[in-house]
């Protein structure tokens, strides 16, 4: 019998009421085809519902195998996994990758026009997710000194509880410790660091002349934002773009080795200044060029905790910053210190590329205890997000 034919007679079982008969002819379509994800996923929901419960999860798990870009997959599996035992952890993985791939599916069960099916593990993704990454935070600082405020402190994106910002235009979209001081702009008068880093533009900027002689400096230049945010409802249009470059210093934690050569002095400023950090290194630094002509959309940044930093090395006229209600144009050689947190947008109506230097400074009101019980509580998160895909290989095993 063709394998169409099989399929044909699987539908007419179903259609006739005959769901056993169906799902024995869909099992035998299956076998023949092993690389139809949308029929795999098809007998993975009837098997769950009338046929073999086991072998509901080696179909879900197929169509993850087939088709690893697809949401849905992970989302069905999850709740699979859900109803068959308490793997939490395991449960949680599967619906977080299926959120990474594609964020609004643990808020389809918000939508009428969204099967029930998919409503209801949509559903359960998004409980099992905020319960068990907020208990993994709130875990974490727990066994930490003078970490109170930041056990109490929102993952924006996955809390349990309710988040109220409580300023207009303010609304961090990855980490929000309630209780700092939250304004739009930092006076340098406020920064001891500030003035020494001023007198050491004119080195800086240098240094970032003299790399831009040099191939391995001109190979390094990237989009700053990458074709992941071609969907980002503010940034889309910079994605992939050529319109905002960088050349990264430090890039989550670790040193650019292939043209840190280039840059002695750059480097040993940084080490005078109270640079957010995971680790040894300062988290981010990179030089950023804005192309003549160019704005960046209003967007929120990701966190309260640490303020960002641009030291002005190229500014031609009509450049400036706007952040909440406020407008700052940049002093090449003046230090401007801003909280992302809030509504900002940069603007470059000039003829020229705009370039600063950018890093990140921990928010000057926290304590070293509570610095370390951010880094812990982000470091937890990174280790648990890099185990997920060995998780599914060990579920895909059993």
């Amino acid at each position: 019998m063709s394998d169409s034919r099989l399929l044909a007679q699987a539908d007419q079982a179903f259609s006739a009421g005959q769901a056993n008969q169906g799902l024995t002819l869909l099992r035998q379509y299956n076998l023949l085809n092993s690389n139809d994800a949308a029929s795999w996923h098809r007998q993975a929901i009837i098997e769950e519902q009338i046929g073999d419960f086991s072998a509901a999860g080696k179909a879900h798990f197929r169509c993850i195998e087939i088709a690893p870009g697809n949401a849905m997959g992970y989302l069905y599996a999850g709740y699979w996994l859900q109803q068959n035992n308490q793997q939490i952890q395991a449960i949680a993985a599967l619906y977080s990758l299926a959120y990474d791939l594609d964020p609004s599916s643990l808020a389809l069960w918000q939508h009428v026009q969204v099967s029930a099916p998919t409503q209801l593990r949509s559903r359960e993704a998004n409980k099992v997710m905020r319960h068990v990454l907020s208990e993994q935070h709130r875990s974490v600082c727990s066994s930490l000194r003078n970490a109170e405020r930041i056990k109490n402190a929102h993952w924006v994106q996955t809390s349990d509880q309710p988040i109220s910002f409580g300023i207009e235009n303010f609304a961090p979209e990855l980490f929000f410790i309630q209780g700092l001081s939250s304004k739009p702009f930092y006076s340098v008068e406020e920064l001891i660091w500030a003035e020494q880093l001023n007198t050491k533009c004119s080195t800086i900027k240098s240094e970032l002349t003299y790399a831009m002689q040099q191939q391995l400096a001109k190979d390094s230049l990237r989009p700053y934002l990458d074709k992941n945010f071609s969907s980002h409802s503010k940034l889309g249009e910079l994605a992939n773009s050529s319109n905002w470059l960088a050349i990264d210093l430090f890039s989550n934690g670790e040193l650019n080795t292939d043209i840190s050569s280039l840059f002695p002095e750059t480097l040993d400023a940084l080490t005078a200044l109270p640079t957010y950090n995971l680790n040894q290194n300062p988290f981010e630094v990179f030089f950023s060029f804005l192309k003549p002509g160019q704005s960046i959309a209003p967007h929120f940044g990701q966190s309260n905790h640490a303020l960002t930093v641009h030291l002005p090395l190229d500014i031609p006229a009509e450049c400036y910053l706007e952040v909440g209600d406020e407008k700052q144009s940049w002093r090449e050689g003046e230090v401007l210190v801003f909280d992302d947190s809030f509504l900002h947008s940069a603007h470059n109506h000039s003829d020229l590329n705009r370039v600063v230097l950018i890093f990140s400074i921990w928010h000057p009101q926290l304590s070293s205890d509570e610095r370390n019980a951010v880094r812990q509580s982000f470091i937890a998160r990174q280790t648990w997000l890099s185990e997920r895909q060995s998780e599914l290989q060990r579920l895909r095993a059993v």
